[in-house]
């Protein structure tokens, strides 16, 4: 593995704190990876394949042998029922604790799938290999399988958020006939309708506080400037800065995986991150004998001069 995607690695778990263990990709197949708190799990043997990852290791706290699966089952029907035998051999032929989890593209009954056909000879065989081999599934979230609204920070820091999500929610949960499932996929459509929204306006904003500015630089160029001028010109730029900040989050969770890949290449994303850089590093002002000066010809010559004075004296 390339140091680019360990540095991928990192942007998942949060740190570097973590082992794993993968199964590259293969044709059409994405790949698979495990990952883990070496702290609380430790590895002792790997298996792989283009349809799993088997990690034996020793679980710390409970000193147990733990198997842990992460399964991307195929979405053939004919080749589903080798891969239940495969895992139901390997399972039979290596005794511990088992810990198995991932895509597993079956259903066990009807309500379980949404949106396309359900196989009843799929489910048949996916109940024969949990039952054969003892398995019991977790009830995450009180339901067989959990579904969640995938929002991104961004989102959460704008302001009104959390009046915004109050307040639809309690107009969808008006309808107390309504699956939950349905209920937060109505809550999903509305966070994309008002975060698309919401940047329509900061587009809008921004090009009234840019034109602002810009006006307001021309009476202080002009030598007519008031104070009020100047004070109303450095809180245009605390505003435009806020915009600016949430544009480039933005970007930076669009084109994390981008980065990683592409590395230092002249992407947009790559341009926007010099642009903040350069915009945090900026002087926009000077504190000069009590006074706040913003006139760049005096901040140099005041810093050419502090600077002078220093090296003269060494």
């Amino acid at each position: 593995m390339t140091r680019l995607e360990l540095f991928r690695l990192k942007s998942m778990w949060g740190n570097f704190h973590f082992d794993y263990a993968l199964s590259l990709a293969r044709g059409y197949s994405g790949g698979i990876i495990s990952m883990w708190d070496p702290n609380v799990f430790v590895k002792e043997r790997i298996w792989s394949d283009i349809n799993y990852v088997f990690v034996k290791g020793r679980w710390i706290r409970e000193d147990l042998v733990v198997y842990k699966v992460n399964i991307y089952a195929p979405q053939s029907r004919i080749d589903k029922p080798n891969l239940w035998n495969n895992l139901s051999n390997f399972m039979a032929n290596n005794i511990g604790e088992y810990i198995m989890f991932g895509d597993w593209n079956a259903v066990r009954i009807a309500n379980e799938r949404s949106g396309t056909d359900f196989c009843a000879i799929d489910a048949s065989n996916f109940n024969d290999f949990i039952n054969a081999n003892m398995l019991h599934e977790i009830p995450l979230g009180g339901l067989c399988y959990t579904w969640r609204v995938k929002g991104r920070d961004t989102w959460i820091e704008r302001p009104n958020f959390d009046d915004m999500v109050k307040t639809e929610w309690a107009g969808i949960s008006s309808s107390s006939n309504t699956h939950i499932t349905v209920k937060l996929r109505n809550l999903k459509g509305k966070l994309k309708s008002w975060i698309a929204q919401s940047r329509c306006n900061e587009k809008a904003q921004l090009k009234s506080f840019t034109d602002s500015i810009n006006d307001l630089d021309s009476v202080i160029d002009s030598g007519q400037a008031t104070e009020a001028q100047i004070e109303s010109r450095n809180a245009l730029f605390q505003q435009k800065d806020d915009i600016c900040k949430f544009d480039t989050l933005d970007s930076l969770q669009k084109a994390r995986i981008k980065w990683d890949i592409e590395g230092d290449e002249n992407s947009k994303f790559f341009r926007c991150s010099l642009k903040h850089k350069r915009k945090q590093q900026t002087i926009q002002g000077l504190m000069i004998d009590g006074n706040w000066v913003v006139d760049p010809v005096l901040v140099k010559n005041k810093f050419f001069d502090y600077y002078s004075h220093m090296f003269d004296e060494e």
